[in-house]
C-alpha cells in the first residue's frame, strides 16, 4: 500500500551523526562529529595576549574547546593582526593559518572575528551604522568538500550597564542588526548572500534588563523600533521566521548565565548567540566553567581549577552546528 505525503520545509542534515566523543561528564568537550562546525564567543576582559600572566590559562581554555570560529570581545586595540594570528597558530594549529578581522575600536578595545578558514565580505559595521564597536562580520569560506555552504558570523559587543540611555543604545544596535539580517537574505540593499547561507550573531550583548526586553525582542523577531532609520520590520531567518536564541548551558548545572565568572552560580546571561536555525542545526551548546567541574573532569579536559574565573570575568559560550541543506521535494512516497 502506497501513501503519499506532501512535504514542506524539509531539511536534511549534511552528515549522519553518531556519538564520537562529546562527553563533558568524562571531561571530553570535543565535537560529536568532526564535520560539526564549532563556534565560540568569549569576552576576554582585555586579558588575552595583553596580560602574559594569563597566557597559560587562555591556552588551556582554547585547547579544551578547540573552536573553528571565534568571536573575541574586549581585545586591546594595541594588539596587532600579526600578534593574534601568531598566538592562535601556536595555541590551535591548523592546516593553513588562522584568519582574523578586527572590529571598530572604542578607543580602548574592539571585537575580533577569528576563523580557521579564509574570510571575505568583511565589514566593521552595518548600513545604516549600529552603535559602539559596530558589527564585525565576514563570510567564512568553508571547505566545499565538507560543507554545503559558507557561513556568515557577526561579532558584537553592545553598550554596557542598565539605564535608559544605555538601553536606547542597545536598541539602536539591535535595530541595525535586525535590518542587516533581513538585508542579507533579500535582494538589493547593502548586502546579498547566496540563498540559505547560514548567518549568526554572537558576543557580549549586555542585555541587563529583564527579559523580554525590547532590544532582544527586536534582534530575535525583527521588530524594528526606529523604522524611519532602519526600515520596516523584517524577519531574520531564511524562512521568514524568528532567529533562534541558542542559550548554551553549563553541562553540569544547566545554568545559562555567563557573568560573572568565579562562581558556580553566575547571575547574568549577557553572552549570547542568535542564529538562522532554518539552515543551522544545533548539535551541542555549552558554557565552560571550570568552577563547576570536578578535579577529574578538569584533568581530562586539560584544564585547572580557576582557569575560567582567572582568565576573564566572563565565561565562554560554545556551540556546535550542523549546516543543513534545503531539499526541494514536492512529495514523499512511503511504501
Amino acid at each position: 500500500m502506497r501513501a503519499k505525503r506532501i512535504i514542506t520545509g524539509l531539511f536534511l542534515l549534511v552528515s549522519v551523526y553518531r556519538l564520537w566523543a562529546y562527553d563533558p561528564n568524562m571531561g571530553d568537550f570535543s565535537k560529536a562529529h568532526p564535520t560539526d562546525l564549532r563556534v565560540m564567543a568569549y569576552n576576554t576582559a582585555r586579558n588575552f595576549i595583553s596580560d602574559s600572566t594569563k597566557d597559560a590559562l587562555f591556552q588551556r581554555i582554547l585547547r579544551a574547546v578547540n573552536p573553528d570560529i571565534i568571536s573575541f570581545e574586549e581585545i586591546e586595540d594595541t594588539i596587532t593582526t600579526a600578534q593574534l594570528v601568531a598566538r592562535l597558530n601556536s595555541v590551535l594549529p591548523t592546516s593553513s593559518t588562522w584568519t582574523v578581522h578586527f572590529g571598530l575600536s572604542d578607543g580602548y578595545i574592539r571585537t575580533v572575528l577569528a576563523s580557521r578558514y579564509p574570510q571575505s565580505m568583511n565589514i566593521t559595521d552595518t548600513v545604516p551604522p549600529s552603535e559602539v564597536r559596530g558589527v564585525n562580520a565576514g563570510l567564512i569560506d568553508l571547505p566545499d568538500a565538507i560543507y554545503p555552504s559558507d557561513i556568515y558570523p557577526m561579532c558584537v559587543h553592545l553598550k554596557a550597564y542598565a539605564g535608559g540611555t544605555n538601553t536606547a543604545r542597545r536598541q539602536k544596535a539591535c535595530d541595525a542588526l535586525a535590518k542587516w539580517f533581513g538585508d542579507l537574505r533579500t535582494s538589493g540593499g547593502s548586502i546579498d548572500l547566496p540563498t540559505s547561507t547560514p548567518a549568526l550573531v554572537m558576543g557580549d550583548f549586555n542585555f541587563v534588563d529583564p527579559d523580554p526586553q525590547q532590544p532582544e525582542v527586536t534582534l530575535r523577531t525583527g521588530d524594528i523600533i526606529d523604522n524611519a532609520t532602519y526600515g520596516p520590520d523584517i524577519k531574520g531567518d531564511w524562512d521568514a521566521s524568528d532567529l533562534l536564541d541558542v542559550q548554551p548551558a553549563d553541562p553540569f548545572t544547566g545554568d545559562t548565565d555567563t557573568y560573572p565568572s568565579g562562581t558556580t552560580n553566575p547571575t547574568s546571561r549577557i553572552d549570547r548567540i542568535y542564529v538562522t536555525d532554518s539552515v543551522l542545526g544545533v548539535v551541542h551548546a555549552f558554557v565552560l566553567n571550570t568552577k563547576t567541574m570536578t578535579a577529574s573532569q578538569r584533568s581530562a579536559a586539560g584544564l585547572q581549577d580557576g582557569d575560567t574565573d582567572n582568565a576573564s570575568d566572563h565565561l565562554p559560550i560554545v556551540v556546535d552546528f550542523a549546516i543543513m541543506l534545503p531539499v526541494t521535494l514536492s512529495q514523499w512516497q512511503l511504501e
